[in-house]
């Protein structure tokens, strides 16, 4: 089978990843593994934050008119969303998106993100 581990480049960095041949040997340890499904309010949540990026959780609670704290975290535990420190005079606490984001939903950049005529109106 040879070496079970693979070096993958992701982003900026690289990432530890399981060979495929592998895959069977670990599904008899620990299950197969599952899809994972975000509830709508979660991707209403990705969605704000995809296209206004880089935006403060207040920011996000305003624009939804609700508390977005849980979801925020939730969408940071996936690696869907990253919390950047901001230094200076601006906000300190940013929410933008992760190179993971990017490849889970097949996209190079955020330039080819959808654009409708109302995401460009409020831009």
């Amino acid at each position: 089978l040879g070496c079970p581990y693979r070096i993958v480049a992701e982003g900026a960095g690289f990432r530890l990843t399981l060979a495929p041949a592998w895959n069977g040997l670990r599904q008899r340890f620990y299950g197969k593994m599952r899809d994972a499904r975000l509830s709508p309010a979660a991707i209403e949540v990705l969605s704000l934050v995809a296209y206004r990026q880089p935006m403060t959780r207040e920011q996000v609670d305003e624009l939804r008119g609700k508390e977005s704290g849980p979801l925020l975290r939730q969408l940071l535990r996936r690696r869907l969303l990253r919390l950047e420190l901001g230094d200076g005079d601006g906000p300190r606490r940013q929410y933008t998106t992760t190179d993971r984001f990017l490849k889970l939903f097949g996209l190079e950049s955020l330039a080819e993100l959808p654009q409708t005529d109302e995401v460009e109106s409020t831009h």
